[in-house]
């Protein structure tokens, strides 16, 4: 079963990376609050950049395909 986001953030609660900012959401692998410069909603389910961030680092850089060669 896939990790789903929890939008509803906790009242008072603030973002780690800038507490001087609101929350958006709860990051659903790592569980740290997130606001929206923080928040990444490209993959599925959506987390905090951070762990794209992680993931990216242990999956390799991404490297293009060559086409026609």
């Amino acid at each position: 079963m896939a990790a789903t986001p929890t939008l509803v953030a906790p009242a008072g609660a603030r973002c780690a990376e800038h507490p001087e900012l609101d929350v958006i959401a709860t990051c659903p692998f790592c569980g740290s609050f997130a606001c929206v410069a923080c928040w990444s909603s490209l993959g599925s389910p959506s987390c905090c950049v951070r762990c794209v961030d992680r993931a990216r680092a242990e999956t390799g850089p991404v490297v293009p395909l060559e086409v026609g060669a």
